[in-house]
Parts: C-alpha cells; sequence; structure tokens
C-alpha cells in the first residue's frame, strides 16, 4: 500500500474533535439518505469501534466508518429512501457516496479512505474519479446548454509534462492536496510554463466543482441538534472508557455510586451506623 507523501491539515489529522463527529454525521447522511437512520448508525458504527478496542483517535473513524457501510451493505431494509431515488448522488454505490463525503467534506486523506476501504490509495484515485465523472455529468446535464468536456491529455503538452492517466488524472491529486511538497512545487511550475497543463487542470477542475455541487448538504445546521449530542455523548462514554486516568474525581465518585452493588452496600453501611449511633 503507497505511503502517506505528506502531513494533513487539523482536519485531516488524527486528534478527535468535535469536527470528526460532524464529519462521521455527514458520512453516515451520505450513506443513509433517511436522517433519523443515518444517525442511529452513526451511534452504532462508533460505539462498534469502541467495543472493538481501537486504541486510538485514527483507529476508531477508520472502525466507525468501515462500520457503516457494513451496516449498510448488510442491511434488509432499503438504504437509500424512495423519495431519494431521483437525486444522483444516491445512484452512486454507498461506497462512491462515502469517498466523495469523505474527500470533499471531511477532507480526509487518501490513507485513511485506503483503510476504511481496504484498498490501495491508487484504487481509491480511479473510485473517486469514477464517481467525480458520474456525478458532474448529471450535475452539468441539468444547466441549458452546457456539457462537460471530459478531461484528456492535451496536445500542447510534452515529454516534461506529468503523466496524464485518464483513470485517475494527475489534476485530481492536486486538487485533493495528495502531493508531496516537491511533486507539487513541480506541477506549479509546469502550470506556470505549459498551457497544455493549464487546459488538464481546467477540465478536471470543471469535474470537480460540478461533483462538488451534486453532494447534499453540509451545513452544520443540517446535522446538529439532539442527535448529534447523542453521538457526542457517545463519544464522550467511549474516551472515558479508554483514557480512566483522566476522569475527575467527581465523575470517578458519581460512576462508582452508580453501581447497584455500591449502592446496597452503601445503604446498608448508614443502617449499621445508625443503629449504633442510637
Amino acid at each position: 500500500m503507497p505511503t502517506y507523501a505528506t502531513m494533513k491539515s487539523a482536519t485531516r489529522g488524527t486528534s478527535m474533535d468535535a469536527r470528526e463527529l460532524e464529519n462521521i454525521t455527514l458520512i453516515s447522511r451520505s450513506i443513509w439518505s433517511e436522517k433519523t437512520q443515518a444517525i442511529r448508525s452513526a451511534q452504532s458504527a462508533l460505539a462498534g469501534s469502541i467495543l472493538s478496542k481501537a486504541i486510538s483517535d485514527e483507529k476508531v473513524l477508520v472502525q466507525t466508518a468501515r462500520g457503516l457501510l457494513q451496516q449498510a451493505n448488510q442491511s434488509v431494509k432499503p438504504v437509500v429512501a424512495q423519495e431519494h431515488l431521483n437525486a444522483p448522488f444516491f445512484r452512486l454505490f454507498a461506497e462512491e457516496r462515502f469517498l466523495l463525503v469523505a474527500l470533499h467534506r471531511a477532507r480526509w486523506s487518501y490513507r485513511r479512505l485506503s483503510e476504511v476501504l481496504e484498498e490501495t490509495q491508487t484504487r481509491i484515485q480511479e473510485i473517486a474519479w469514477n464517481a467525480r465523472i458520474f456525478l458532474a455529468q448529471h450535475q452539468i446535464s441539468s444547466q441549458p446548454k452546457k456539457r462537460l468536456l471530459h478531461p484528456t491529455a492535451s496536445t500542447h503538452c510534452d515529454v516534461s509534462c506529468p503523466e496524464f492517466i485518464i483513470q485517475r488524472p494527475w489534476p485530481q491529486r492536486f486538487l485533493d492536496d495528495e502531493m508531496a511538497h516537491q511533486e507539487r512545487l513541480f506541477i506549479l511550475s509546469r502550470l506556470e510554463k505549459c498551457p497544455g497543463c493549464r487546459e488538464v487542470l481546467q477540465r478536471c477542475k470543471a469535474v470537480y466543482y460540478a461533483a462538488n455541487a451534486g453532494l447534499p448538504d453540509s451545513s452544520v445546521e443540517s446535522i446538529s441538534g439532539e442527535p448529534f449530542d447523542a453521538l457526542k455523548e457517545v463519544w464522550a462514554r467511549a474516551d472515558r472508557i479508554r483514557n480512566p486516568w483522566q476522569v475527575s474525581f467527581y465523575e470517578s465518585l458519581k460512576r462508582f455510586f452508580s453501581k447497584r452493588d455500591v449502592q446496597l452496600a452503601t445503604i446498608l453501611l448508614l443502617i449499621l451506623l445508625l443503629q449504633f449511633e442510637f
């Protein structure tokens, strides 16, 4: 499996925060079109990843995303509600919907996605590009007098230009921020000098942004409220289980006295003390 070339931004790192919980919710809603089911599945998958004893936040994210896809593939009920079948986005396979939302909205890395889907990063690029082409075609065809110009190698390019592979063109990695520093500098240099490279990039950008426009709503408002609070509570409980030394003294006492046998023992002790007192 290819290695991770560069360090990503904070939203693509390994530390769990509220943003990553929002990402889990967004990803669940990309798989399940019905909001209530999506939230329920997200909570179940997150709890399942904790029970699997994932020891890091990164592993929790990977296991949770994998769990969501497994739930969808094993579900006896339709994953996409009847009223959503006309939306081009929900005509994609669950894995394709997951990839697009994870890349465009959550800004997850190819490395993380390859772990979730258990595919090579090369294959991740091919699946993502195929899904983007499909969604972009539908998005652009819905606009009068517009058509999608399929990205191809330019006749203005020469041997010093980056190789163009139609199943996974290089501009996709450029736009997904998946290039190492030196490779990115090389691409920027070619874009400055070569009209053919600029043409290839512009055509790929048209696909990229048209596909982005075809994704479902990603506003925080659309995933906030009681269900999302419940997801945060699942994570908080998991954090206390995995990191018990970080629990406050008050929390420790609260958990200790919430146990049934402790409560009974405390009551008996109080009765004995009262009898002794009088």
